[in-house]
């Protein structure tokens, strides 16, 4: 189990990686991550083993606590099954 923890970097949507087949846990708490699928897709191909990724405030992840309701919630975790 590899973690790689970039919480805080400002790092976006179109944000690029090298490939790390090692890492299976990607933390990117408090980004400006706005495009959920564009990262998404960026992760896996970098991250070929990822299987858990932690976005929490970020503006892809919305949640009631920053004025986001329940509807927009639920399509962000079926967008984050697409790890699955």
């Amino acid at each position: 189990m590899t973690s790689l923890v970039l919480d805080n970097n400002e790092l976006d949507s179109e944000q690029s990686f090298p490939l790390l087949p090692s890492v299976d846990t990607l933390w990117v708490n408090n980004n400006n991550i706005a495009d959920l699928t564009l990262f998404i897709d960026r992760v896996t191909k970098a991250f070929p083993n990822i299987s858990y990724i932690s976005m929490l405030k970020n503006p892809a992840c919305p949640n009631q606590l920053i004025g986001k309701d329940q509807d927009q919630y639920r399509r962000y975790r079926c967008g984050a099954r697409y790890l699955d």
